[in-house]
């Protein structure tokens, strides 16, 4: 069956914007003005996930009793990032523009929520050449469930696997794709570690450096 529609993850994907995800949590700390301990920095800097950053911050500082208002800050400081700043994974847009020129059907599947990520695609010029739009948000469970790719490709009037590739850079998300049975473009972001590149390649059925080797 050919393939009539290709999903894209956006960050590392599609948008050269994981180096900011890696210092985010370093620099929500400095925007809210809390000192950078040792114990902190390790944290911040290290491979610490974001509930334990945000649960350092509560115990020790009285910070983030909600969630979301932890959330809000690292929105808002990516938002910034997204809406001044990103650029787009070399080839991309061109690839993209060149895909929609002969049919092809476009969607972003993002675990950022659709009205940050949005900056980032209108920035680019990607966000008017998509047929579907979804985040994780919006159906309710992240990556580890199709759930936001299936919604996203019936956005762009596709139902079957087989008519779909989907274009990722996380080891957990290609590993659910490949588990469902999707067609799986392995894209290499320059922050993804070597461990999880190699775990992820051979799942992928094609691996690219950039889109300048599609076009």
């Amino acid at each position: 069956m050919a393939v009539k529609g290709l999903i894209f993850d956006m960050d590392g994907t599609l948008t050269d914007s994981m180096g900011y995800w890696w210092a985010l949590r370093r620099k929500m700390c400095e925007h809210i003005g809390v000192p950078i301990t040792e114990e902190l920095a390790a944290m911040v800097d290290g491979d610490a996930d974001w509930g334990e950053v945000r649960d350092y911050l509560r115990w020790n500082h009285g910070l983030f009793e909600e969630e979301m208002d932890f959330w809000n800050i690292c929105y808002q400081l990516i938002g910034g990032f997204y809406r001044d700043e990103v650029e787009p994974v070399a080839g991309a847009v061109e690839f993209l523009r060149k895909m929609k020129s002969e049919g092809m059907k476009l969607g972003v599947a993002t675990a950022t929520p659709r009205n940050v990520a949005a900056l980032a695609l209108e920035r680019t010029g990607i966000l008017p050449l998509l047929d579907g739009f979804v985040s994780t948000k919006d159906v309710g469970c992240e990556k580890v469930r199709p759930d936001v790719f299936i919604v996203c490709a019936e956005q762009m009037g596709i139902t079957e696997k087989d008519e779909l590739a989907v274009f990722e850079d996380a080891y957990y998300s290609i590993r659910t794709l490949k588990e469902h049975g999707f067609t799986v473009v392995g894209v290499h972001d320059r922050f993804t570690p070597d461990a999880e590149w190699e775990m992820l390649a051979p799942l992928c059925d094609r691996l690219i450096e950039d889109y300048r080797e599609l076009l």
